[in-house]
């Protein structure tokens, strides 16, 4: 989604899991954003139906960061103590739909 006059994005993500929230690096005018970063959440046998979410935003100097879009995912549908990569479809910003 370009959010830049350019025809792009500066996206960044915001992940987060109960209390605990991580924010991804910003990659810049980009409209096909890969963040290849690694983030470890503390979780429970009795997680597994509790939610992540992932907000994209676009990076704005000045003035407030534009939401770009929204996912979520269940932790139970990751594999316990491994690293995982995954790819999730973006609910656009106006998206009711809460899994991704």
């Amino acid at each position: 989604l370009a959010a830049d006059a350019g025809g792009t994005s500066d996206p960044f993500a915001v992940i987060t899991f109960k209390d605990e929230t991580k924010k991804t690096g910003t990659r810049f005018k980009t409209l096909n954003p890969q963040f290849d970063e690694t983030f470890e959440f503390t979780t429970h046998s009795t997680s597994v139906q509790d939610l992540i979410k992932i907000e994209l935003y676009d990076y704005d100097l000045v003035g407030h960061n534009d939401p770009l879009g929204h996912c979520y995912f269940k932790v139970g549908d990751l594999p316990m103590n491994k690293t995982t990569n995954i790819s999730l479809p973006l609910r656009l910003r106006d998206s009711a739909d809460p899994i991704g």
